[in-house]
Formats: C-alpha cells, sequence, structure tokens
C-alpha cells in the first residue's frame, strides 16, 4: 500500500470534530444561550467531561517522558501545566504532552466559541452559511500556506492550529441543528450517503497522496475530506432500531474518549518492557477497549453525572423551577440520573 492509502487514517480526527459539532448541536437545540447562567451550565458540563481524564493522560504521558530520559525541570513543569489548562488550543495546539492531546486543546477552543456561535445561528436562516463559510475560507488560506513541496512534520504546528479544523466542527454544528429531517432519511438514502462519503474520502487519498503526509493538507484534498465526512456524518444521523450492532457501537461510543487517550500511553508501557510490534499491538487493542469501557463507567459516568447537577443548580435560578438548559453531550439536567447517564455520552 502507498503512502496514500495509509495517510487518510491521520485525519479521521477531522471527523470527531465533525461528531462533536453535530452532537453539541442536537443536545443545545433548545438551549438559551442569551443568560449568562446557560453559559455557566454549559461549560461546566464541558469541563466535567473533557478535563479529568485528559488530565490523567497527561500527568501519565509526562512520567513516560521522564523515563525515557526528557529532563524533569521547570521546563516541563510548565509544559504540564500549560496542558492542564487545556486553554493552549488557542496559541499553540502542539504542545499536547498526550499523543492527540492537541485535538482536545482545539475542542476546547472550540467549546469556549459554540454558545456564541449559537446565538449568531439564531440570528437568521443566513447566519449558519456565512459561518460556514467564513471557517472554510479559513481553513482553505491556512492549508495553502503549507509548504507543499516540504514535509508536514516541521510544519505540524501550523496543521494543528484552530483555523485548519474549524469548518470541520461548522459543518457538523449544520448537520446537529437539521438533525431531525435526517434521522428520517430511508436507508437507502442513509447507506447512499455514508457510502458516497467513504468512496470520496479513500478516493481524495488515492488522487492527492503523495510521498509525504503533506500533500493531503492542501486545499484541494482538505476540501474533499471536508465534503466526505460530512456526507457520512449525515447519512449516520438516522434513527436506527436498537439492535445487537447498534449496541456494540453505542458501547464503543461511550467509550471512545478513553480509547482515544489511552491507547498510545498502553502501547509506550508496554514498550517499556518488549517491543510489541504489529502482532503486540492487535494483541493490545482488546485490552485498550476493555480498560477503556471500565474507566467510562467507573470514572467517566460519576464525574459526568456530577458535572450535570452543578451545571443544573447553576442554570437554574435561586428558588426557581426554571428548566435547565441541555446544553451539551454530557446529558439533561432537566431529568433523573438514568435519564443523565444516557445522555452522557459524547462521541469523542
Amino acid at each position: 500500500m502507498g503512502p496514500g492509502v495509509r495517510s487518510p487514517w491521520r485525519w479521521d480526527v477531522d471527523g470527531f470534530f465533525v461528531v462533536s459539532g453535530l452532537s453539541l448541536a442536537v443536545a443545545s437545540a433548545h438551549a438559551d444561550f442569551t443568560r449568562w447562567r446557560d453559559w455557566s451550565a454549559f461549560f461546566i458540563r464541558r469541563l466535567f467531561r473533557i478535563w479529568p481524564l485528559y488530565a490523567v493522560a497527561t500527568l501519565i504521558a509526562a512520567a513516560l517522558l521522564i523515563h525515557n530520559g526528557a529532563p524533569f525541570g521547570a521546563g516541563l513543569g510548565k509544559l504540564v501545566l500549560v496542558n492542564l489548562t487545556l486553554a493552549f488550543g488557542w496559541l499553540d495546539p502542539s504542545k499536547a504532552i498526550p499523543v492527540g492531546g492537541w485535538s482536545l486543546a482545539v475542542e476546547v477552543a472550540f467549546y469556549m466559541l459554540f454558545p456564541a456561535s449559537m446565538l449568531t445561528v439564531r440570528l437568521g436562516r443566513w447566519s449558519l452559511p456565512v459561518l460556514a463559510a467564513a471557517a472554510t475560507f479559513a481553513m482553505l488560506v491556512g492549508a495553502a500556506h503549507l509548504d507543499r513541496n516540504g514535509s508536514l512534520t516541521p510544519q505540524w504546528a501550523d496543521y494543528v492550529r484552530l483555523r485548519q479544523h474549524a469548518a470541520f466542527f461548522v459543518c457538523g454544528m449544520a448537520l446537529g441543528l437539521s438533525a431531525t429531517p435526517l434521522s428520517r432519511l430511508p436507508r437507502p438514502a442513509s447507506v447512499a450517503l455514508v457510502a458516497v462519503g467513504g468512496l470520496t474520502f479513500f478516493a481524495t487519498a488515492l488522487a492527492f497522496g503523495g510521498s509525504d503526509a503533506v500533500s493531503l493538507v492542501q486545499p484541494a484534498p482538505r476540501f474533499c475530506f471536508l465534503v466526505a465526512l460530512t456526507l457520512m456524518a449525515a447519512g449516520a444521523c438516522r434513527r436506527e432500531s436498537a439492535g445487537v450492532l447498534e449496541r456494540v457501537a453505542e458501547l464503543l461510543g461511550q467509550a471512545s474518549y478513553p480509547v482515544y487517550l489511552i491507547h498510545p500511553l498502553a502501547y509506550e508501557s508496554l514498550r517499556l518492557f518488549v517491543e510489541p510490534g504489529w502482532a503486540g499491538s492487535l494483541a493490545l487493542t482488546p485490552a485498550v477497549i476493555v480498560l477503556s469501557i471500565v474507566i467510562h463507567r467507573r470514572l467517566e459516568i460519576p464525574v459526568i453525572l456530577r458535572g450535570a447537577k452543578l451545571a443544573k443548580a447553576v442554570a437554574q435560578p435561586r428558588g426557581g423551577m426554571g428548566a435547565a438548559m441541555t446544553g451539551s453531550p454530557a446529558g439533561s439536567a432537566r431529568s433523573g440520573a438514568s435519564r443523565i447517564r444516557s445522555r452522557a455520552i459524547e462521541t469523542r
């Protein structure tokens, strides 16, 4: 397999940005972001959803760096503190310590922009298309600044910046605000969207893939990837019956955030004892999935429930019985614990 076929898996993270924008828009469809209380409740939910596991992953990754010879001093300490704020997505997401942590920093920046974006979208029917067009333009301009004749590695800090990925999040928001009609699509139409999106994804990799990954982050392939991932997400919006495959997919979706952060840490930890190679990596996969499910149920859900409870208290005026906003995929604060638990999932 040539580099053009291998390389597209690097860009799957943009699919998570699409799904994140979609899920936030669905959960926040009835949120009233004209009140500061709703903004506060939204940020509380996001904080309890993302930060605890990322903080643990950061500390473990830093320990592995020290074990592998990184100097233990003020430099690493400052980098750890920067990571623990999760605010470095605005400046330099490449400073992430955990592998893939840059995407979490970028997503937190999207969270900070989300309430204002939803208010902007509600100003008029043209607000969302204008926002999507502006984000796409920023992505294409950012991609054009990358040197196609060089390598992506020295340009990585530029590639992971906010402007390179905002279009994917905004397109996800657009899908989320159209989720009701998309959920009613006939099955053939839904399958066709997923199939066309998948074919476009791999055709883009084959058409533009070169000797270096930088060939796939130029304006044309980036736009094609945006279209492909949006089509696949649109097709996946169809409401399916709760069959075995759907339940397995839901279980994996619940554990996807721990899997995303833990699998490189597990691989690096295994390398402390033995070089795993392909066989070891494949053997490690089931263990990582099981561990991630346990972490989700034992760590994430209790923390998410605490965040939802605190957000509910913040969203409701003192002494009032106003409806609490459903401001994130972490769940609806209006319902009981079972309702919150069922909505505590974000596909990340």
